[in-house]
């Protein structure tokens, strides 16, 4: 283990094998590979002491090497990001542990920070995450935008990738309370040792929400309600979106 002990390290989980996309952390967006970019904006953040990139690929490995951040080879068994943290526990010591999805080239700063404190805040949450307001019916409706049921003190009731809440009546409105879930997560270390430990729901298996583990056991989850939202690199496909809302938004390259 790393002897210095750290109150924030980032985590950047970076696979080379993606089923729709394969290499794409090293894919070139405006002249620096996607993984590069995702490092770019966590080094912005104000709260992050440490930023590691756990990967599974020697290619990926280098790119990141050679642009001077920690890199970490992880076992190519991991099911979930937060079993490949797990792997970086053992290597170094912090009190928290802040999961930032490496196919996100533009996610906010201010965002990470703001899930960061979250937790930092609430000694009743073991785990912090981020959503944001639907903005359309379509994605409502889109069994791959997960939805969060939010309760009044800003702690997860629900995750599920079904259509919630139900529409009974004459429904035209998106819930106050329903949100579209965003991949950035803030662990305790003990949570993340738990979830470990823990074995895996069904409920979990039939969702494939690795979260529903934590909710399943009593496990505190906050969200922090954001209106910034970049957009994920999932298909070849995404790199057109990323461009155009670049272009919209006047984002530095």
């Amino acid at each position: 283990m790393n002897n210095e002990k750290y109150n924030v390290v980032g985590v950047i989980p970076a696979r080379y094998d993606s089923t729709r996309f394969p290499g794409k952390p090293l894919v070139d967006i405006f002249g620096k590979t996607m993984i590069r970019r995702v490092i770019d904006r966590v080094r912005k953040t104000k709260l992050i002491d440490k930023i590691i990139v756990a990967t599974d690929d020697i290619r990926i490995k280098e790119n990141v090497e050679n642009y001077d951040c920690a890199v970490e080879m992880t076992s190519k068994d991991h099911h979930s990001g937060t079993e490949r943290i797990g792997e970086i526990l053992s290597k170094y010591n912090a009190n928290i542990y802040v999961n930032i999805q490496g196919d996100e080239p533009f996610i906010s700063p201010q965002v990470i920070d703001d899930t960061i404190k979250l937790l930092q805040n609430n000694s009743k949450f073991s785990v912090t995450t981020t959503a944001t307001n639907f903005q359309n019916i379509n994605e409502w409706e889109n069994p791959n935008r997960v939805k969060v049921v939010v309760n009044k003190y800003d702690e997860a009731m629900y995750f599920t990738r079904a259509n919630i809440p139900y529409p009974r009546e004459n429904w035209k409105t998106f819930s106050p309370n329903t949100y579209k879930h965003l991949g950035l997560y803030c662990y305790r270390k003990e949570a993340i040792i738990d979830f470990l430990k823990l074995q895996q729901a069904e409920i979990e298996k039939v969702e494939s929400l690795e979260q529903l583990r934590f909710l399943i056991n009593g496990y505190k989850i906050g969200v922090h309600i954001t209106e910034e939202e970049s957009p994920a690199v999932d298909t070849k496909d995404d790199l057109e979106i990323i461009r155009k809302w670049v272009e919209k938004n006047k984002i530095k390259k």
